[in-house]
């Protein structure tokens, strides 16, 4: 006997027609998030993803003090096509040729430079962590409120 290789026929769960029944509990739970995801639900884009890291990259700057190396780090990270490193890099950029009138000129060069560089694309190969970054912080913000 030779058993015959062949698409198998779906099956439906065993317990298929059952109502679902929740507890008060999971009820609570179930309306508390609820509430929440519709009170969040227009601050959970990739807009404001990339808005937060950029807040973040600006800070971090500010607090350099004109660190090389801080700077070299998030400019870099511009040039390679992080958009939120690119507006905060350029937001930077301007401050330092405005308010900073003994930079070297090489230095002063890469800013101007640096500003008329175009935003980079959203890259296409790259998982969109930045995006959904609000979105996974509400997420386990509400998880932790209702549990």
């Amino acid at each position: 006997m030779s058993k015959r290789k062949g698409k198998r026929e779906a099956r439906l769960p065993v317990a298929a027609n059952l109502p679902v029944i929740f507890t008060e509990e999971e009820d609570a739970i179930i309306r508390t998030i609820d509430h929440w995801y519709d009170l969040l639900a227009a601050v959970l884009t990739a807009e404001a993803g990339q808005r937060v890291m950029q807040h973040k990259f600006k800070q971090v700057l500010e607090a350099s003090g004109n660190d090389p190396k801080t700077i070299a780090v998030v400019f870099a990270l511009a040039e390679a096509g992080h958009q939120s490193a690119y507006f905060a890099a350029r937001d930077y950029a301007a401050k330092l040729l405005e308010y900073e009138p003994e930079l070297p000129a090489q230095l002063r060069a890469y800013l101007i430079r640096l500003l008329y560089m175009p935003p980079p694309a959203h890259p296409q190969s790259r998982g969109e962590v930045v995006d959904h970054l609000t979105r996974d912080t509400a997420i386990r913000l509400i998880v932790d409120l209702v549990v």
